[in-house]
C-alpha cells in the first residue's frame, strides 16, 4: 500500500490538481522580503513540486537555507519526522544565536 493511500490522501497523482499547479505564480508579497530566519525544506521525490521551485524560493529569500531530502516525496511520513525536526532544531538555534549575537536577548 503506498503512503498516499496509506493516509487516505489521494490528491497526490490527481492530474487536475497537478496542472493547476504547474506554471502557478506567488501571488503573497514578495519573497525577498522575509527578514525572519527561513529553511526550505523540500523532498527530492516530490511528483507535484519539483527541486527547482524549492531552489528558487530559497533563492527569492535573502539568507534562506535550502536542505532537500533523498528518497522523500511530498508527504510528510513518519520516517522523516526526525530529518525534518533536526533540521527546525538547527534552525532555530541558528537563530538564537543571531539575536544572541546581534545583543537581543531572549523572553
Amino acid at each position: 500500500m503506498d503512503k498516499e493511500a496509506a493516509h487516505q490522501v489521494a490528491g497526490f497523482r490527481d492530474q487536475k490538481a497537478q496542472s493547476r499547479q504547474i506554471g502557478a505564480k506567488w501571488h503573497g508579497g514578495p519573497l525577498a522580503r522575509i527578514t525572519a530566519p527561513t529553511l526550505v525544506l523540500h523532498g527530492e521525490g516530490d511528483p507535484l513540486l519539483r527541486v527547482a521551485a524549492a531552489r528558487d524560493i530559497a533563492g527569492a529569500v535573502p539568507d534562506a537555507r535550502l536542505r532537500t531530502l533523498p528518497g522523500v516525496g511530498h508527504f510528510l511520513t513518519r520516517d522523516v519526522w526526525a530529518a525534518y525536526a533536526g533540521e527546525l532544531r538547527a534552525l532555530a538555534d541558528r537563530a538564537d544565536e543571531q539575536a544572541q549575537f546581534d545583543g537581543l536577548t531572549r523572553r
